[in-house]
């Protein structure tokens, strides 16, 4: 390593630092500069000023300036920087202003006192400096200030001609659907149609939809990546079975004439391997022992006879299943993957192989198939997912590069790249060291002519560290060295001298793996938080974590760091902000981690000691136990009968039932919950799901989950984006349940920004940040526990380079095994040199010489500078933890100096009359009393598909008349007593479970029709009703179906209703009396019943007026059906229906159901259930809806040509096709015609309310 240390440094000596960074003297002619930066040097500072130059001293418009930087977040914040600089320069150029400059910036006091003068000429000069920053100003919203992908869209809309795209090109911002579709059209068009030996065989050489899926994200991420050529003979759009079997009868012969001419001899010079490795000092391998018990070569000219034998070896057959097998001797012994591995300790990385043709005959049949197959499906996969997107007119990210691409030789895109060139005199290029092949190509060419373009790219390549996004530091390292000016800020404005200064000498010898001089800066920060550190202490300090084992330091790690926080805490380090000083707080301080296990691990070590944490990092909130709680909230909604399911809702801490509860539970329990949750599943339907879980959980519940940390804040968002899903794709519970199951088991390698947990933004708490994720942000004090630890090597999977090889022991598998390797260990180095300079006042590493860890990023700057006799480790001070026993061991904050601040005392209540309505909410205790009093169940427990929740107590005084002696009307004569539906299980569960069955069957066909069948089994089963019942539901759709209506309607049926001629669970929500002041009240409902007496005669509004109804906003409801159907005259007229499960029925003395059917459903019955439950008012409430909406729908509409009026159907009563002989009353089915008087009435009600 020291050699290595002494050899970077000779490297860098010959290295151009390049001149000083001067920003109001750097040329700004054209031609092309690199702007060279470290951390803290203000890179967005300079561009901003530069932009600044151009636009005053040039007199460049800014719309032809072009400046690109790394995020949407970055360019934003580069957008707002230019913005109040050019605003800085503008106050500045006034001629009262000279003295109320910024003191602190001494950059824009140069440049303003360049631009002042006395002479003549002076004051025009300036007014034309401040013309052209006001124009600039005005143009900024317009301005090409953007991401590399951002500039490429708007380039193509621009020209969207000569790209050959449409006007309107609609980028595709999420690819990981169609990532998803195209990889399962390709398992199930390609792979699951091969034979099963190839498909097994396949699968044990790790083929597998995830990993396509995997591998198709790669290319679609990385348009740079270079796609290896297919083997000779395959196609992409030929399908892969009869390939893969051609491919297999080249491979076969060739491998069999092989080993019977060279199999002995390779076998006897395996066999004599392990004997010199043995004397070179290596124990006996277990692969190649030094005397082997069987004989190897025998066993596979044994397999191979077999194989003969069977004479299905040439086109495959059993034999590739078999080969790939783990116990075959041709992949575990003759393959050169395990041979070279065994090998290479001792003969170094340069192994022969022994008849090498053999070998490699051996290596293309273990693994060539698996390779082509997966060559094949890339080929496939890029070419399909790019014809997707332009038959629906979208483009993904990495298209929007490889169609501005100009190519390797710059021949492509012509028109493309000159218009660019033409629109564009500068480009200004921020976080240059993250620019890949590709793009440098679009920039090159863009920015070409050097008459009349200039080129600033500013970058850093110590802090290049998105090799997995594409970025190539090989790019800026050529394009370093071919520019002529290259510029260094050397200026750092973030850290504190000391700690500059202990960080210069820190870093020293450079980053050696990378070899990349570090710069020694300068500390030039003025003002802003510092800290007073106790007497002794260095800004820079060293934790020693002692040794052991990597998997040793690992265990104990999250304790010594809660304890170091905790030290930190109440060391006595003051906080100094201006004249402001405090202690040192928890948001004062980050840990960095490589990890997001690492974070969890020292998140709980800190909320052992009481210290709060967030997480800053890509987390994926639906891998949290937030997101597992939601899964068995939604499946339970979906599945309200499902035993198994309540009891997993139960167990989970939303009900919080312990397993003795659940044990000992009676029936009614789960009944009643059972209940519940029907009502949550039309509340979450109606209202989302945070209502529902407001309704779900108790207060004591409450107290749980808030002391458990983040769930609440994950179930809150996880509710949110899950209703956010449901309304945009209009899923049902069941259909939500899956999608989340889906989510949650396949998550996409980058969740979107809004599924990253918003648990993590906690005020107060120490910030437990990604390395990757820490770039650009800063800290007061920073912790970095891991750097100790050296990269861990990746799968060849995970590796662009190796793939498809698919062993990474040997050939060019190996050769890019080993490259991702030493990649890994220079990207570690860089990552530690971004994470050390975050630190704005205290640094402290730790450290513990680990086993197996040398190539750990802080080797060189700490062990090897020592072995140098170099100086840069005296600034580095150890610490030491004290011991537990003699600390606290939870931390307690600072006592609170005065009053706590309290908010505005409100002027006026909130208006609680405003909110969401409905049928339901107008009429629970009035229906509910009423129905009581007749003897008949409250409605809502019967129907199901409520608006609204039913509080308990309605629930309860259900139930007890459920069971009292009812008095019902009288039965109607002649009818039969015992309907289909009978004996079919009551309350809204079954209620719903109807509703469900009748909004998908088609009442055109036979019930036993398979789709009606088939939907009425899914329901009841989903309802959680016995099949028993299944046979009775057939029976009664028929019944209904073919019961003619009778009133208006006369001997229409169902059966002659077409699907094309109906509309199911039509929704609405009509705005409530809009003036100031209005309400709707219930003596408003009274009096229009009373001016418009309806079946219920005058005393319905009487009724109507002990309604407590006092409503604004909006009416919400559902109409179960709407449809057409003609009149005796012919015309057809608009009708809603709606279904109702009452059961009025007779029972036996114990309250058992005895008989239910059209007997008990005469018009006296249902008249009364019209009035008692208020079915009058929603009826023509839902006519108000279905008018306002004609209205709105149909042209020409008329309500006295085109309205009908209301249909309620009384499901258990209808009595079949017999009732064809009556003329108008029909058991069961209730007819009303609109009153266009009544109807206009209520209408101008709900739209302007009353006082």
């Amino acid at each position: 390593m020291t050699t290595e240390v002494a050899q970077a440094s000779n490297d860098r000596g010959h290295q151009d630092p390049g001149s000083d960074f001067q920003p109001n003297q750097l040329p700004l002619g054209t031609g092309v500069v690199l702007l060279e930066a470290s951390a803290g040097t203000g890179k967005t500072f300079a561009l901003a000023h530069l932009v600044l130059r151009l636009v005053a001293e040039r007199g460049l418009p800014l719309r032809e300036l072009l400046v690109v930087t790394f995020t949407e977040v970055a360019a934003a914040e580069l957008k707002d920087r230019i913005g109040r600089r050019l605003e800085q320069a503008l106050r500045g150029l006034e001629p009262a202003a000279a003295s109320q400059r910024p003191s602190g910036d001494g950059v824009l006091g140069e440049w303003l006192d360049q631009r002042a003068g006395t002479g003549p000429g002076s004051e025009q000069a300036t007014k034309q400096l401040r013309a052209r920053l006001l124009l600039a100003l005005e143009d900024l919203d317009a301005a090409d200030i953007t991401t590399i992908h951002g500039f490429c869209h708007r380039t193509l809309r621009r020209h969207a001609l000569e790209a050959g795209l449409g006007p309107e090109l609609e980028l595709e911002s999420d690819a990981n659907r169609l990532i998803e579709q195209t990889c399962h059209d390709y398992w199930q068009q390609q792979v699951l149609p091969l034979p099963a030996h190839w498909l097994e065989g396949l699968k044990r050489q790790g083929l597998g939809l995830n990993q396509l899926r995997q591998r198709l994200s790669k290319l679609e991420d990385n348009p740079a990546l270079a796609l290896p050529a297919l083997p000779p003979g395959f196609v992409a759009d030929q399908p892969l079975g009869d390939q893969l079997t051609a491919y297999w009868s080249e491979l076969w012969p060739r491998f069999c004439e092989q080993w019977q001419q060279r199999g002995e001899l390779l076998y006897a010079a395996l066999k004599e391997a392990p004997v010199h490795w043995i004397s070179l000092g290596a124990r006996s391998d277990k692969t190649y022992p030094a005397k082997p018990r069987n004989d190897r070569h025998q066993a596979v000219s044994a397999w191979l006879k077999a194989q003969a034998t069977a004479g299905s070896h040439a086109q495959g057959g059993d034999t590739y299943a078999a080969l790939v097998a783990g116990d075959n001797p041709l992949k575990t012994y003759f393959h050169p993957g395990p041979f070279t591995k065994a090998a290479s300790p001792w003969e170094g990385p340069e192994v022969s192989l022994p008849e090498r043709p053999l070998m490699e005959a051996v290596a293309a049949l273990v693994d060539g198939p698996a390779e082509a197959a997966q060559l094949h499906f890339a080929h496939w996969a890029v070419r399909e997912l790019r014809q997707r997107r332009q038959r629906s007119g979208r483009m993904g990210f990495g298209d929007l590069l490889t169609a501005l691409d100009p190519g390797p030789e710059g021949q492509e895109h012509g028109e493309l790249i000159a218009a660019i060139g033409g629109r564009y005199q500068v480009g200004l290029i921020d976080e240059f060291q993250d620019t890949d092949p590709l793009q440098w190509r679009i920039l090159r060419q863009a920015f070409s002519c050097p008459d009349r373009h200039l080129l600033v790219m500013v970058g850093d390549p110590k802090q290049a560290i998105y090799g997995f996004r594409g970025g190539d530091l090989g790019t800026y390292q050529a394009v370093r060295h071919s520019t002529e000016r290259v510029v260094a800020l050397r200026q750092n404005f973030r850290s504190s001298t000391a700690l500059v200064e202990s960080l210069n000498r820190l870093m020293e010898p450079g980053l050696v793996r990378s070899g990349l001089r570090v710069p020694a800066v300068v500390a030039q920060r003025s003002g802003g938080l510092q800290l007073t550190l106790p007497p002794g202490n260095s800004p820079l300090q060293l934790l020693w974590l002692g040794e052991g084992s990597r998997s040793e330091l690992e265990r104990g790690l999250p304790e010594q760091i809660g304890r170091l926080v905790l030290e930190l805490l109440e060391r006595g380090i003051e906080v100094r902000e201006g004249d402001q000083r405090r202690g040192l707080l928890p948001e004062d301080i980050c840990l960095l981690v490589s990890r997001h296990t690492q974070a969890e691990l020292l998140r709980q070590a800190l909320e052992q000691r009481g210290i709060a944490s967030r997480l800053v990092s890509k987390a994926d909130l639906f891998q949290s136990e937030g997101a597992a709680v939601l899964q068995r909230l939604l499946d339970v909604l979906a599945e309200p009968g499902s035993e198994r399911r309540r009891r997993l809702l139960a167990a989970s801490p939303l009900l919080g039932w312990s397993a003795e509860t659940i044990a000992q539970a009676p029936a009614s329990a789960w009944e009643s919950l059972a209940e519940r949750l029907v009502r949550l599943s039309a509340i979450a339907t109606n209202r989302g799901l945070l209502a529902a879980l407001g309704e779900l959980i108790s207060p004591e519940v409450m107290a749980g989950i808030v002391l458990s940390g983040r769930l609440l804040a994950d179930l809150q968002q996880g509710a949110e984006l899950v209703q956010e899903r449901m309304h945009q794709e209009r899923l049902s519970a069941a259909a939500t349940a899956d999608w989340l199951r889906r989510r949650r088991h396949h998550p996409p390698l980058s969740p979107p920004q809004n599924h990253q947990p918003n648990s993590a933004a906690v005020q107060s708490a120490v910030a437990i940040v990604t390395m990757h994720r820490s770039k650009g942000l800063e800290f007061p004090v920073v912790i970095c526990p891991y750097l100790w630890q050296a990269p861990t090597s990746g799968s060849s999977r995970s590796n662009n380079n190796a793939w498809p090889h698919r062993n990474p022991h040997w050939g060019p598998g190996l050769a890019a095994q080993t490259a991702a390797d030493q990649a890994r260990r220079e990207e570690a180095e860089r990552l530690a040199y971004v994470a050390a300079t975050r630190a704005m006042e205290l640094l402290i590493l730790g450290y513990g010489p680990a086993k197996d860890q040398q190539s750990n990023p802080l080797e060189p700057w700490l062990v090897d500078q020592r072995a140098c006799g170099r100086k840069g480790l005296d600034s580095l001070q150890q610490i030491a933890l004290p011991t537990e026993a003699h600390k606290r061991q939870r931390w307690q904050p600072p006592a609170q100096i005065g009053s706590p601040a309290t908010g505005p005392i409100p002027e006026r209540p909130l208006a609680s009359g405003w909110g969401r309505s409905s049928y339901s909410s107008w009429t629970h205790g009035a229906s509910s009393a009423q129905g009581a009093a007749a003897g008949l169940i409250p409605p809502n427990l019967e129907e199901g598909r409520d608006t609204d929740a039913i509080t308990s107590a309605e629930s309860q005084a259900g139930e007890e008349s459920a069971l009292a002696d009812e008095q019902q009307p009288s039965p109607a004569d002649g009818w039969s007593a015992l309907g289909p539906l009978a004996f079919f299980p009551r309350g809204a569960s079954a209620g719903d479970c109807l509703h469900r069955i009748l909004e998908r069957v088609d009442h055109q066909l036979p019930a036993a029709d398979p789709g009606n069948n088939q939907q009425v089994e899914l329901e009841l089963q989903r309802a959680g009703i016995g099949a028993e019942h299944h046979e009775a539901v057939l029976s009664f759709l028929d019944q209904l179906r073919l019961t003619p209506v009778g009133g208006a309607l006369g001997d229409f049926q169902l059966s002659g209703l077409p699907v094309s001629r109906r509309l199911n669970e039509m929704n609405f929500d009509l705005p409530l009396a809009g003036g100031p002041g209005q309400l709707v009240r219930a003596a408003g409902l009274a009096r229009v019943f009373r001016d418009h007496p309806c079946r219920g005669g005058e005393g319905y509004g009487d009724q109507l007026a002990s309604l407590e109804v006092a409503s604004r906003g909006f009416l919400t409801g559902s109409m179960d059906l709407i449809f057409t159907a003609p009149d005796p005259s012919g015309q057809e007229r608009w009708w809603v229906a709606d279904w109702k499960s009452n059961w009025l029925g007779v029972r036996d003395g114990a309250g058992q159901p005895l008989a239910c059917g059209p007997q008990h459903y005469g018009q006296a019955a249902m008249e009364g259930l019209m009035v008692a439950n208020h079915y009058l008012l929603q009826g023509h409430l839902y006519l108000v809806a279905l008018d306002r909406y004609l209205r709105w729908r149909q042209p020409g509409y008329q309500a006295e040509q085109h309205l009908g009026g209301y249909l309620y159907v009384f499901l258990r009563g209808v009595p079949g096709p017999q009732a064809a002989m009556v003329a108008q009353s029909i058991p069961g089915m209730l007819v009303e015609t609109v009153d266009l008087a009544r109807l206009a009435a209520l209408d101008t009600l709900l739209r302007e309310g009353q006082p």
